[in-house]
């Protein structure tokens, strides 16, 4: 590959996987202030939430530019196939705050939040213990919840800890590990945070109504547009009459 191939896909990856992480923080926040203060959900307007929404994209598209810029094709004898220059003090720095602030940060965040979340979704209120109906559906609403918050907790904790767990492995037994080694446990940590990334939708589709009803809302115009060209189509196909020859 060349160097400007590998300063793409170094600097492309790791943005959407961090917006991706950013998003499911977010998306935690969001059943935090749901869940433990219902009455104050109100005061988040659409331009808040998509205030925050396209933060989370700008801050990694400018955050993560360091990626291309050290960004190279790799030489002859090199393990990696697009490596980065990490031999400046600088760089080190960077990706120890990278480490702190895309990992241990959001970590920490979703594991509180989800404990909290947890907690309140147990309470019992006495009002609604009244009317079994409505209890029941509330702890059917609650299971589900809990579900979705400990599949995203576990499926963000084991993809993102062995990420990290490869790469100090990687830079500490670089001189003991055989190359084979290296190449898979390289290969396999470079596709953990893809991972990660891709079942969190998994897990909101499959436990979620809300999300369901949603990505129904969003792709139906687009559904509907494409029936009716391939109606039109179709009719037009069936409208187009062949002109006798009259010589």
């Amino acid at each position: 590959m060349s160097t400007f191939q590998c300063k793409i896909v170094n600097y492309f990856g790791p943005v959407s996987y961090t917006v991706s992480t950013e998003s499911l923080v977010l998306i935690t926040v969001d059943r935090y202030i749901a869940v433990v203060f219902p009455l104050k959900v109100a005061m988040i307007s659409g331009r808040i939430r998509a205030l925050f929404i396209l933060l989370s994209w700008i801050i990694p598209t400018v955050g993560l530019v360091p990626y291309s810029y050290f960004s190279r094709s790799a030489k002859p004898d090199e393990l990696f196939l697009c490596p980065t220059d990490t031999g400046g003090k600088a760089i080190k720095i960077y990706y120890i705050v990278g480490f702190v602030l895309l990992y241990c940060a959001p970590l920490i965040v979703i594991i509180t939040l989800s404990i909290r979340i947890i907690k309140t979704s147990r309470r019992t209120n006495p009002v609604m213990q009244v009317n079994g109906h409505t209890n029941r559906i509330r702890c059917q609403r609650n299971q589900r919840i809990m579900k979705i918050l400990i599949s995203v907790m576990a499926s963000f904790l084991i993809c993102w800890t062995l990420y990290y767990v490869s790469k100090f492995l990687l830079q500490i037994l670089h001189n003991v590990l055989r190359r084979k080694i290296q190449e898979m446990v390289h290969i396999i940590s470079y596709f953990l945070p893809y991972v990660s990334t891709a079942v969190n939708p998994l897990i909101l589709f499959t436990f979620s109504t809300n999300y369901r009803q949603g990505l129904k809302d969003c792709l139906r115009p687009a559904v509907v547009k494409c029936r009716s060209c391939f109606v039109h189509q179709q009719v037009a196909g069936e409208e187009i009459v062949e002109i006798p020859n009259l010589q």
